[in-house]
């Protein structure tokens, strides 16, 4: 689960930029420089075998910031 413990790295800001560029992404099927291609190009460099493209990391850091704004204003608990 290292892609959430990299959004959880995040500030809210970032997340919630990354979420409005994958809208962005996902209306406009392309989406040039912005925080959600900058953070995932981050991620990726960290990565020792990468042989995915940039857009499935988009998308992953994307799901994990929705995820992590997730668990922030909905906890879970898990004890029930």
């Amino acid at each position: 689960m290292y892609i959430v413990e990299f959004a959880r790295s995040l500030t809210d800001v970032q997340r919630h930029q990354i979420i409005q560029d994958w809208y962005e992404f996902e209306r406009k099927g392309a989406i040039g420089d912005c925080a959600l291609r900058e953070q995932a190009t981050i991620f990726c460099s960290q990565l020792q075998n990468n042989y995915l493209s940039i857009v499935v990391w988009m998308e992953k850091l994307s799901s994990a910031c929705f995820r992590v704004y997730y668990e922030k204003h909905y906890p879970i608990n898990l004890e029930n």
